[in-house]
Order: structure tokens, then sequence, then C-alpha cells
């Protein structure tokens, strides 16, 4: 009896040294993986956290600039930012996750000790050269996981979110409503830039766990 049998051999290719990780921790069942979801939903859940995370700014920024406020309510709420590391986590890991999070207080916390230079008119050089390290810090953490976010690309972006809400601090400060609605609709268009960007980096990277 003659029987013709046919191999399928599939090869897979890594151009990112931490892909290489990945891709057999995900065989391996290591990491635990999001369920297969629609491009779609993914990067809605991505700009829904982005558009909270203003929110939550925001109130804070009031909160710091006006005595009448509860500034430890609006500091607790602050910091309530962990959601979208977490859900990372689960495409990467959980060093990811906790890198990744921790750059995220940090840049939260300064934005914090710049307020209050601006209330009592102090220097802020420090502030802001460490506000930076912290951007640069957290793009280097995204890109060290995903090549498909360029550091000096992710750099830019999550700078141009979270220096905005120096702008705006100084709006409030000053109690110029005309600046601070154009200070927070630039923070709006910054944070829907950057959720893009971050929501079709993991799509390009894992397109298998993403239907259209």
């Amino acid at each position: 009896m003659y029987k013709k049998i046919t191999h399928t051999i599939v090869e897979e290719h890594f151009a990112h040294p931490m892909a290489v990780d990945i891709a057999s921790n995900h065989k391996t069942g290591r990491y635990s993986l999001a369920e297969i979801m629609s491009q779609d939903q993914f990067k809605a859940f991505i700009d829904n956290y982005f558009v909270d995370m203003e929110g939550k700014l925001v109130t804070f920024a009031n909160a710091t600039f006006d005595e009448t406020k509860d500034f430890q309510a609006a500091l607790a709420n602050a910091m309530e930012f962990e959601s979208l590391g977490d859900t990372l986590a689960k495409y990467y890991n959980v060093e990811f996750k906790e890198r990744f999070n921790q750059q995220i207080g940090n840049l939260v916390m300064q934005l914090l000790y710049y307020w209050r230079n601006i209330i009592r008119k102090f220097d802020s050089t420090e502030v802001a050269d460490k506000l930076k390290q912290n951007e640069w810090a957290l793009s280097m953490v995204m890109n060290q996981f995903n090549n498909f976010w360029d550091r000096d690309i992710a750099r830019s972006l999550i700078e141009a979110f979270f220096e905005e809400f120096i702008t705006l601090g100084y709006a409030i400060q000053s109690k110029n409503k005309t600046n601070e609605t154009a200070s927070m609709d630039r923070i709006a268009a910054a944070g829907s830039k950057l959720s893009t960007y971050l929501a079709n980096g993991v799509i390009q990277q894992h397109p298998e766990l993403f239907t259209a």
C-alpha cells in the first residue's frame, strides 16, 4: 500500500531579542495571555484608559491648586493608574507590568512636585529634568519589550501628554479659563495619539491575538 505523507514546516522569526523569550514562554503557558479580541475592542480599552487618566489628573491638578477641594481623595484617585500595566502584562510579563507601572507613578508624582513649585514660586529645573528622565525611562521599557514601540516616538508622545499638565497647572493657578480649556483640549489630543500608538504596537506584535 502506498501512502503519501506531507509535512508542513512552520518557521518563526523574531527580530527583537525580547521577542524570542516572549514567544517561548507563550508556548509553555508561562504568561497569562489575554483572550483573543477585536482590534477595535482593544483600542477602545486603551483609549478609555487615557480618557479616564486625563480626568483623574485634571481633578488632581484642581485639588492641588484649590485648598477647598479634597486633595487626599484626588491623590488617591490619581494613583489608581495600574489597570493599563496590569492588562499589558498579559501580553508581556510581570517584569513589564512592574516597570511600566512604576514609571507611570513617577510621572504622576513629578507633576505634583512641579505644581507645588508653581504655587510656591520655586525653581522647577530639577523637577523638569526628572520628569523628562521618567518619560525617557517609560519609553525605554516599552521599546525593550516591543520594537514596534520606537523609543523616540514613544518618548515624544509621552512627553506631549504629561508635560501639558504643567501648562494646565499654570492656567489653573492664574485662573485663566481660556488657557485652561485650551490646555485640556491639547491633553485630550495628546492622550488620543499616545493611546493609538500604544494599542497599534501591541496589535502589530501579536496579530494572532486580534481579529479585524
